[in-house]
């Protein structure tokens, strides 16, 4: 799940247990992509790419779409 908090900084959540957190925990360097098809009439697609650092952030009171319908739709059971 994505988001972007109060400062533009997106933000992505995911279970603990993955291998992006795990590389994250090894290595903080990350790249950010996102593509979209060419449209049907023509209109080239779209490729964006930054990146940075990542961080983790575990205090989930520190987080504020916990309890959020989006949150709940995609952590269900948590």
């Amino acid at each position: 799940m994505a988001t972007s908090n109060m400062t533009g900084i997106p933000s992505f959540s995911s279970y603990t247990d993955t291998r992006k957190i795990s590389e994250i925990r090894k290595d903080n360097a990350a790249l950010l992509t996102f593509t979209a098809p060419p449209h049907l009439l023509g209109k080239p697609g779209i490729f964006t790419a930054v990146d940075g650092n990542a961080s983790l952030i575990e205090d989930t009171s520190q987080f504020g779409i916990i309890g959020s319908k989006d949150w709940n739709d995609g952590f269900r059971g948590l």
